[in-house]
């Protein structure tokens, strides 16, 4: 199951600009979170739960300021339509990247920042808000 988590933590770390030390002090105090139910907290709140797809696992990096949660069995389409409605709730698209197995976004709404990896069946959704 988390298989893949490294490289779409890894995927989100390149679309937050973070360096390796960096991603380590973020790591460092994170927790991996097996769970298949929409977290709710400070940060999942500032996002729309996805309209297809499971919650696979979770990686709560609170105490710096980052959340992420990581969904299994969405299609390129419900990715596509989940970046939509992001964009209609206020959040502008700073950066995207596609290519033909993988895509990553980057969208801000005040000092929400949002990194979005998709690859597969799987979406990555990084949510940080300054400290």
């Amino acid at each position: 199951m988390k298989k893949g988590w490294l490289m779409g933590l890894a995927v989100l770390c390149l679309l937050a600009g973070c360096g390796p030390r960096k991603a380590e002090a973020w790591l460092a105090e994170a927790q991996i979170l097996d769970t298949d139910q929409w977290p709710e907290n400070a940060f999942t709140e500032e996002v729309p739960r996805p309209r297809q797809g499971i919650v696979d696992y979770v990686i709560d990096g609170s105490g710096q300021g980052r959340f992420a949660v990581f969904i299994r069995d969405i299609s390129e389409e419900g990715r596509e339509a989940y970046i939509e409605q992001l964009k209609e709730m206020g959040y502008e698209e700073m950066f995207r990247e596609e290519e033909e197995d993988a895509a990553g976004y980057m969208l801000v709404k005040g000092e929400v920042n949002l990194n979005i990896s998709g690859s597969g069946t799987g979406m990555g959704i990084q949510i940080r808000i300054p400290e």
